[in-house]
């Protein structure tokens, strides 16, 4: 049955229309492929020792990564939800043959599997679990602590895949991830110290991975739970019908002209999932200086790199939604043009959206 489920695939693949700009974007992801699995494997190969080196007095290597892995846990999920793939399939022909539906669902959500962000973080784990074990580390604790590293990984990628299929997967995320962002933000308590038993306790006792083995269980079987309770031919041909819900924003009818343009665009903002991508992205680019900028010798930033944080994170939303005007019309782009509107008007609506934007950035 697999064999018919890649069969299908690879003709899917061969027919696609948009075969040679896939082609141009596989190339770029290959290379970024590339570019982070050399990290990865110049930070397992010299991960050990710079640890060793730097004498942070945390404790071993080990316990310095279980101490810092839920930082890294937490990009990561960020880097997921923004660039990788769920699993999508034309299922709707293989609804009307004698399969299975469980096959159908197992097969896509384990090729979905078969992912760069599940197999560039072996290329540290490797070496890292190499020099770790020509230490003279416990190679029961070692080989424990490094498969409940990667289950942590594997688990990510179903987590993912429900933060889209559930909003309260989703929410749960954020209150989690948020409230530990919080409590190191205001300098309530290090919660590093805490959540770094949660991996280095699989060291000292190695039978705990049988509870991230648990974890990755129950995300697999609610995933493919999700996929199975909703896959009805009778959903997948029903017309999706929504109650319309309009906003007048008479606020913006002191803008005279541009009003009707910036209407639309505040309407596309809170309607489109891309465009509130880029508006989610440019609020994070205001947290750029926590990741780059780092105090001299004598306490204070140094000038030249204040200046580059500040175009980053006040030029946020200009970088992220201005670079696709006029694209963001493009459904409707025609018929506008044969309206009686000047295209100066129409530039000009879209830098005065920009601006604002810039402004709110730069206030905050």
């Amino acid at each position: 049955m697999n064999k018919l489920f890649v069969f299908l695939e690879k003709k899917r693949l061969l027919r696609n229309k948009n075969q040679d700009m896939n082609t141009v974007l596989t190339v770029f992801k290959w290379l970024a492929i590339v570019y982070f699995g050399l990290m990865f494997l110049l930070l397992g190969i010299g991960g050990y020792f710079s640890i060793e080196k730097a004498g942070l007095g945390m404790g071993s290597p080990i316990q310095v990564i279980s101490r810092f892995w839920m930082y890294y846990m937490v990009a990561e999920m960020m880097m997921r939800f923004m660039l990788q793939k769920l699993p999508t399939a034309s299922i709707k022909p293989l609804l009307v043959l004698p399969i299975p539906k469980l096959k159908i669902v197992k097969f896509y959500v384990g090729s979905s599997f078969v992912s760069a962000f599940n197999f560039v973080q072996l290329l540290f784990i490797i070496p890292f679990t190499i020099v770790c074990l020509s230490k003279g580390y416990s190679i029961i604790g070692v080989l424990a602590w490094v498969v409940a590293v990667y289950l942590c990984v594997c688990t990510m990628h179903f987590v993912n895949i429900l933060i889209e299929s559930y909003k309260s997967v989703f929410i749960a995320v954020i209150v989690v991830f948020g409230s530990l962002a919080a409590i190191q933000y205001f300098n309530l308590f290090d919660s590093t110290e805490y959540t770094q038993y949660l991996l280095y306790s699989v060291y000292e006792y190695p039978v705990l991975v049988l509870a991230y083995a648990l974890i990755l269980a129950a995300s697999i079987w609610l995933t493919i739970r999700y996929y199975v309770t909703n896959m009805y031919m009778d959903d997948l041909l029903k017309t999706k019908v929504e109650v319309g819900t309009t906003q007048e924003m008479k606020w913006l009818d002191g803008f005279g002209t541009y009003a009707s343009f910036l209407k639309n665009d505040l309407r596309l903002i809170m309607r489109n999932k891309r465009a509130r991508t880029t508006v989610l992205m440019s609020v994070l680019f205001m947290f750029y200086g926590f990741l780059v900028l780092t105090p001299g010798h004598n306490g204070e930033y140094p000038m030249f790199m204040m200046i580059f944080v500040a175009f980053f994170v006040s030029g946020g939303f200009l970088m992220m939604f201005g670079q696709y005007v006029p694209s963001w019309d493009s459904s409707y782009y025609p018929l506008m043009m044969t309206q009686n509107i000047t295209y100066k008007n129409y530039l000009k609506s879209k830098w005065l959206i920009i601006a604002l934007g810039t402004a709110i950035s730069m206030l905050n």
